[in-house]
């Protein structure tokens, strides 16, 4: 199974989270961190391209040689330490299923409106 949307979730919560900790870097964000903003739709702009429906299967069904190249495509894109590789694969996981339970509430709610829009009153 191909793991791509997976992979772009991932990096992509790797790209936000190294934007956090500069603009927190100073110990608090403020107007001088606006730049950064810029930098973060710039990150974000490949997530809207990710198939979120397809990143459940893709994890349940990810084998050792993709979670490798999972590893190394982040490690490369991020340019962060091996040792710290695996911490953010984990976290953008976790990330991604609570992410996934917000979108599918989302959704529902919209079906709901929609239907109440649709029932004549």
């Amino acid at each position: 199974m191909d793991i791509a949307n997976l992979t772009e979730l991932v990096k992509m919560v790797a790209h936000l989270g190294n934007i956090a900790g500069l603009a927190y870097a100073d110990g608090k964000i403020g107007p001088e961190d606006l730049p950064l903003a810029f930098r973060l739709f710039d990150e974000l702009r490949p997530a809207l391209n990710i198939k979120y429906g397809e990143i459940p299967a893709e994890i349940k069904n990810i084998d050792i040689e993709e979670y490798r190249q999972l590893i190394e495509a982040v490690k490369v894109e991020l340019d962060i330490p091996q040792d710290k590789v695996e911490f953010v694969i984990e976290s953008a996981l976790v990330l991604s299923v609570q992410a996934g339970a917000v979108v599918q509430a989302a959704i529902e709610i919209a079906k709901q409106i929609k239907a109440m829009k649709e029932v004549p009153a």
